[in-house]
């Protein structure tokens, strides 16, 4: 095999792998809102990445599904760190990624709850 195929099977490999965590990572948020009896009304795949349309729920329901994608790629980076390297430190890296407040991320969601409790 040369260096060009190589180099296309292992971005190749990559890709696959980021999907898979960024699919992890909206299933703890479905996972969540489900738990907390909050209905998704769809779950998709837009330019910007993976998304989930759900009811509003209480601001507790909010913080729990907000939390619950950051926390599911952390618990996976976890599981996965010995055996899936590749996978769990994609896992690590949106996970703590997600926790930042960042604009369009779950930290800023994040952030906005708590402010917004800080605030009443």
């Amino acid at each position: 095999m040369n260096l060009f195929n190589t180099a296309l099977l292992v971005l190749g490999a990559n890709i696959v792998t980021v999907l898979a965590v960024l699919v992890c990572h909206e299933c703890g948020h479905v996972f969540a809102a489900g738990c907390a009896g909050v209905k998704v009304k769809k779950v998709g795949f837009s330019s910007k990445g993976p998304y989930i349309v759900r009811e509003s729920g209480t601001w507790t329901q909010n913080l729990l599904v907000t939390f619950a994608g950051p926390v599911a790629s952390l618990l996976m980076a976890a599981l996965f760190w010995t055996s899936l390297h590749s996978f769990a430190w994609w896992n690590l890296m949106l996970g703590v990624s997600q926790f930042l407040p960042l604009p369009g991320s779950d930290g800023m969601r994040v952030f906005r709850l708590l402010a917004s409790a800080a605030t009443r």
